[in-house]
């Protein structure tokens, strides 16, 4: 027995001291609007038993539009979970008992007290000349303070932007407007989980570059070799911004900057060439994840037909106070496909009632007939379909967050670079 306690201490790690803490950290658009989403209350309450379930210490959630949807995640779970009120984190004209007019769908739940909240909304909304639903709600930045230990305080910031294309323009601001929040917080660590609505692959606009520069993501990050992230880096910029070996040339690039900053003669940098990439690929690894991520809404996802073109939409960054020797190790990342037998109580005719229809609509348009079709597949088998609890799917980050512990930087690059003069 006092062999096995003493492997036990050894391979099992403390889980909180007052300088180190794991924090295991879900963001997930429940997708919750009543006039466009289906099954909401359904879903809603498998959310809640899902997460009265988990293990996280932080949720953060978007499009809880509605006070009493809020209401069933809270009651189900207040006795693990401390939880933003449902105005806390909306803009002053919020109703949420009748409509979403006016409020944010933001909540914040944490296993550690949540010490303030604040709520931003956005300056811009969208056009007014679009009638998307944008100006209609009040979109914003919802933050909660926990301090799990005497020494580490926490801010977990949430957002949820404009959606669409064509929103580029709002969409760059609001994400402005949030990075603004975010360098004011003066916790040691900072977390921002939300829906972005802007796939970094479009490379259409700077939603995520504006985020990036100042946080990283904890999706695009490379692991090192022991399979843990960490935050230790040189070249920080090729870090946020690069996702692949076509832009390696970026490395390249900063390579050159480091070398030029010791002083080194960058014009020998010219024996490195595309006949290099091989020599260099393990090297970039480490520097650049070179997987393509995983999409945060999939074709597997139950209310996605083979027509849809799958998007990241979902992410989660964090980023140390400025001036810290703070240090952050992310142990695993995963993007996680949610499901529950929603309708387990329902045959088939009843399920199709339920979406208001028994009848195929033949002469309908072509996205109403769409739905139908997705519908009419959920309800072939109420009793043993597994069903998406959201359209997107839930980000999941486990991180080991560590006080003023030195973190030596990485030096893999530039003595690449030097090996080769």
């Amino acid at each position: 027995m006092l062999l096995f306690l003493i492997i036990s201490s050894i391979l099992v790690p403390t889980l909180a001291t007052e300088n180190s803490l794991n924090l295991k950290v879900l963001s997930l658009n429940v997708w919750g609007l009543q006039s466009h989403a289906l099954l909401v209350k359904e879903r809603i309450r498998e959310i809640a038993d899902y997460i009265q379930r988990s293990d996280y210490a932080v949720i953060v959630l978007q499009e809880l539009w509605m006070l009493d949807d809020h209401d069933i995640i809270r009651n189900a779970t207040e006795e693990i979970y401390h939880t933003t009120g449902f105005y806390q984190l909306s803009g002053d004209r919020c109703d949420g008992v009748w409509s979403p007019l006016g409020c944010s769908g933001l909540a914040i739940l944490s296993k550690y007290p949540i010490i303030s909240t604040d709520f931003t909304p956005f300056s811009v909304a969208g056009s007014y000349f679009i009638l998307d639903g944008e100006i209609l709600v009040s979109k914003g930045i919802g933050r909660a303070r926990i301090q799990p230990t005497t020494k580490m305080s926490i801010d977990i910031f949430t957002s949820h932007t404009a959606a669409f294309p064509y929103n580029k323009y709002y969409r760059e601001t609001q994400v402005t407007e949030l990075m603004e929040a975010v360098l004011t917080s003066d916790a040691e660590f900072i977390i921002l989980g939300g829906d972005i609505n802007y796939d970094f692959r479009n490379m259409s606009e700077a939603s995520y570059q504006l985020i990036t520069n100042h946080m990283q993501d904890s999706f695009s990050k490379s692991l090192d070799s022991s399979g843990i992230q960490t935050d230790c880096h040189v070249v920080t910029t090729a870090e946020s911004k690069m996702e692949d070996l076509q832009r390696i040339n970026e490395v390249i690039d900063e390579g050159k900057r480091l070398l030029n900053d010791i002083d080194k003669d960058i014009e020998t940098l010219d024996k490195i060439t595309s006949n290099d990439l091989e020599d260099y690929q393990d090297l970039v690894s480490s520097i650049v994840n070179l997987e393509p991520r995983e999409t945060s809404q999939t074709l597997k996802n139950t209310y996605r037909d083979a027509s849809y073109d799958p998007e990241i939409l979902d992410y989660i960054f964090y980023r140390t106070r400025s001036g810290s020797e703070n240090r952050v190790k992310v142990l695993h990342r995963e993007v996680l496909d949610l499901r529950a037998q929603i309708l387990i109580e329902h045959t088939s005719e009843s399920c199709l009632l339920l979406f208001g229809w028994a009848q195929p609509c033949a002469g309908c348009a072509d996205a109403v007939q769409e739905k139908q079709t997705i519908l009419e597949s959920i309800c072939k088998s109420t009793k043993t379909a597994q069903l998406s609890l959201s359209d997107h799917e839930g980000v999941m980050v486990n991180y080991i967050l560590s006080l003023n512990q030195f973190c030596k930087p990485n030096h893999y690059f530039a003595q690449f670079l030097q090996a080769k003069l």
